[in-house]
């Protein structure tokens, strides 16, 4: 299942709990104060994998 899940994203692996967890820690920070209203994507990728086209 994990190798049918990395070819389907544009990094080429699943991802793993600490990069959602970078995306949050971010956002929580001070770094983030202008960010108002958005869609993060945090599937690394795999709407823009062309290997979802191919399938």
């Amino acid at each position: 299942m994990r190798a049918g899940i990395s070819v389907m994203t544009a990094l080429g692996r699943v991802g793993q709990p600490a990069d959602i967890a970078d995306v949050v820690a971010f956002l929580a920070s001070e770094d983030a104060r202008w960010i108002t209203a958005d869609v993060v994507d945090v599937s690394g990728g795999t709407a823009v994998s062309p290997a979802i086209g191919a399938q």
